[in-house]
């Protein structure tokens, strides 16, 4: 079952196809390693660009997006290492509105910790459930290994960043 997100994108007022994450590899039609131009081919113009030390940032603040695209001398040439979606401050400082999707397994925004534990088992690095104290603690999750990592304020889900898949750190060179 394919989620629909009612959101603007780059000032088209069509729902866009979008929701579900795919961890280490995608969310909705937005799949690591495209162009910027293929993105925008996908879900239209950015709003809101930045261009950063180490790359480029393009996102779609009212769909909860954020797209984070390698250097290159052609901004559209760039190609997306990372797929922010969540609700709040984006990793570069940009807001965004509540995304409304959610991984095959049905984590999505709001989710606990001891969500994504039960569903995911032990993370690979960041607080485990044992020392994570939903009052006062605010954390990521990583399943580096899975291609995800999900951030927590106030025992919540609020971000899922969608990165390139990496071996485990026994299997590491």
């Amino acid at each position: 079952m394919s989620l629909i997100l009612l959101a603007v994108l780059g000032g088209c007022g069509a729902p866009v196809k979008m929701a579900m994450v795919h961890p280490g590899q995608s969310v909705g039609d937005i799949k690591l390693g495209m162009t910027l131009a293929q993105v925008q081919q996908v879900v239209g113009e950015s709003r809101v660009k930045k261009q950063l030390p180490d790359g480029y940032t393009y996102a779609y603040p009212s769909a909860g997006l954020s797209l984070f695209a390698s250097p290159t001398g052609n901004p559209l040439l760039a190609r997306v290492q990372r797929i922010t979606c969540g609700s709040g401050l984006s990793d570069n400082s940009i807001w965004l509105r509540n995304f409304w999707g959610q991984t095959r397994e049905g984590i999505g925004i709001g989710a606990t910790p001891a969500d994504v534990i039960k569903t995911y088992g032990p993370p690979e690095a960041g607080p485990t459930l044992q020392n994570y104290n939903p009052r006062t603690d605010d954390g990521d999750l990583h399943y580096r290994a899975r291609g995800i990592i999900f951030s927590f304020q106030q025992g919540k889900l609020v971000r899922m960043v969608v990165i390139p898949a990496e071996p485990p750190p026994a299997t590491r060179p």
